[in-house]
């Protein structure tokens, strides 16, 4: 008996279609009826978009400028008290508590100033209770009494001789007032610098005081 030839035998072939995933489809879904609907979609997304980014980078500058704000604060206020301690510091170098004591006799000076009229004891008084530091009876006793004892600057006096002095050097009678710098425009001109318009205390014109007594 013979043998049949070994035919190839075909094997039909299946063909396998892989389903698309859900998200795919839906994804598809979602493009169709966006493209259907039209530009009036398109537009809101590309808003809505703009919103979120320029809202979320407002809310990441904001929080990075408190940020900012609360260490330049905090680095400003340790700054400052420093400089307050250093200028604490010098004033108590420049003008220590126990004061600087100064060799100089008064005398008569104190009541030569009010005799004078290069100070109105009455508006100097004055001048001090407004500003809440009234004279002492010592610094009372340097226009009614002659003085020989030496002169002590400390912070408590200092306002008080500042002034002192002040009317002292505008109305003593020296080079530096009658022949300096500031007698270049004349005599009725020196009421125009500060140290001398200034002086308001005076119980006659200011001009009148300027370098006029032998102190």
């Amino acid at each position: 008996m013979e043998q049949l030839p070994n035919l190839p035998v075909e094997t039909p072939s299946i063909t396998h279609q892989t389903e698309e995933p859900a998200s795919s489809f839906h994804l598809m879904r979602f493009l169709s009826a966006f493209k259907r609907k039209g530009r009036r979609y398109w537009l809101t997304f590309v808003l809505a978009s703009y919103l979120l980014g320029a809202g979320s980078g407002y809310l990441f500058g904001w929080r990075k400028l408190v940020e900012y704000k609360a260490t330049h604060e905090h680095n400003g206020a340790v700054e400052a008290a420093e400089v307050d301690s250093i200028w604490v510091d010098l004033a108590k170098q420049v003008n220590p508590e126990g004061g600087h004591e100064i060799p100089v006799v008064l005398g008569d000076i104190g009541q030569n100033l009010v005799s004078s009229s290069a100070i109105d004891l009455n508006k100097f008084i004055n001048v001090f209770e407004h500003s809440g530091d009234p004279l002492t009876p010592e610094q009372l006793s340097v226009f009614k009494e002659t003085k020989s004892g030496s002169i002590t600057i400390d912070q408590p006096s200092a306002h008080f001789w500042l002034n002192f002095f002040w009317a002292l050097g505008l109305a003593n009678q020296n080079p530096v007032l009658t022949e300096g710098p500031m007698m270049d425009g004349g005599r009725e001109k020196v009421v125009n610098f500060a140290s001398t318009g200034g002086w308001t205390i005076a119980a006659v014109p200011v001009a009148q005081v300027y370098a006029s007594q032998t102190l």
